[in-house]
């Protein structure tokens, strides 16, 4: 499910946490996303923030 890509990607939603239940769980969610939207597209406005560092 393209709703779902890029987040099943990170480290705290990757698909292997949602074992057997990965496929029910975007059911469920698209669901719920769908009921809240009029125009048939979802937008995540997301902001990341990364530290890179070293140890001396």
């Amino acid at each position: 499910m393209a709703a779902f890509t890029s987040s099943s990607s990170t480290s705290f939603a990757s698909r292997p946490l949602f074992g057997d239940r990965l496929e029910e769980f975007e059911e469920r969610a698209l669901a719920l996303l769908t009921e809240h939207n009029d125009a048939g597209v979802l937008i995540e406005h997301a902001r990341f923030e990364v530290l890179i560092a070293r140890r001396p």
